[in-house]
């Protein structure tokens, strides 16, 4: 059994994320946590709809993020958290004409495209400190027993209806409940 439940929401400062928020959830597999989501969510009333902008991290990784944003964010150096064969995930610190922030972004390397991935997220320091603060206090082993953020939400409704034709019932349902349902 797989599921997501949403522990964290932080509404960013930035402009272009109006409209929703940036969630951390956990993905949960056989009754244990195997990794930590970060994305940014539309949020439109009951309806929460997870876009491509954000990261995904194992939670024997879950560490590594955590020492790379542990200093001074203006001091965070490129930092690769993830690699497999086709990217790396870094975390960075940048300052540009955008303004200082932080950002979660793949490199990925294959047959067509090398370089960076538009499906990162980028956020200010003040974001990026919440951020931090919450993962210096996740303990994975009591995860389970968070409330769910995604509980009586339409959590990826739009992308499921297309997909799968499914009813407006299956989508009231807590999302590790789904799992259930779908088998």
């Amino acid at each position: 059994m797989t599921g997501q439940i949403g522990l964290y929401r932080c509404v960013l400062t930035q402009s272009r994320y109006k409209g929703g928020a940036f969630y951390l959830s956990a993905i949960i597999a056989n009754g244990e946590l195997t990794a930590i989501d970060g994305r940014f969510v539309l949020e439109d009333g009951e309806d929460l709809t997870p876009t491509k902008n954000g990261f995904r991290i194992p939670v024997e990784k879950i560490d590594s993020l955590r020492q790379a944003i542990s200093l001074d964010l203006r001091e965070v150096a490129d930092t690769v958290i993830l690699k497999n064969n086709t990217f790396r995930l870094h975390v960075r610190y940048i300052n540009d004409k955008y303004g200082e922030g932080i950002d979660f972004r793949k490199y990925k390397t294959t047959e067509k495209y090398t370089g960076w991935d538009r499906s990162g997220i980028r956020m200010k320091l003040e974001d990026a400190q919440k951020i931090r603060k919450w993962l210096d206090g996740l303990d994975p082993a009591t995860v389970l027993s968070n409330p769910d953020l995604f509980a009586g939400k339409n959590y990826g409704r739009k992308a499921l209806e297309k997909e799968e034709g499914l009813t407006n019932d299956y989508f009231r349902v807590n999302p590790i409940l789904k799992c259930i349902v779908k088998s």
